[in-house]
């Protein structure tokens, strides 16, 4: 998850979607993994936790739609081993 925000802000968020997931009998760290990285709306900071998010070939990256404007979308096209879901 690359959230265009930092963690406290996005806290309630990222609470609701985990919770979310164990509603459809998700278990983090067992039949789900989670990563987030926060950007506080930095393009450099986006595209350097994009690039650790590739590395670690995730298969869903959740993008706050105010980083698609910052090149994560360029970048992300560069491969497919993953859909981009975008997320207010």
């Amino acid at each position: 998850m690359l959230p265009g925000t930092n963690e406290s802000f996005f806290a309630p968020t990222r609470a609701a979607f985990e919770l979310a997931f164990t509603k459809y009998g998700w278990q983090s760290g067992k039949s789900v993994s989670l990563l987030y990285r926060y950007t506080s709306g930095s393009p450099q900071v986006a595209s350097q936790a994009l690039s650790f998010l590739l590395a670690a070939r995730v298969d869903v990256l959740v993008v706050s739609g105010a980083m698609l404007g910052h090149g994560i979308r360029a970048q992300a096209k560069s491969t497919r081993v993953f859909m981009i879901v975008c997320a207010c």
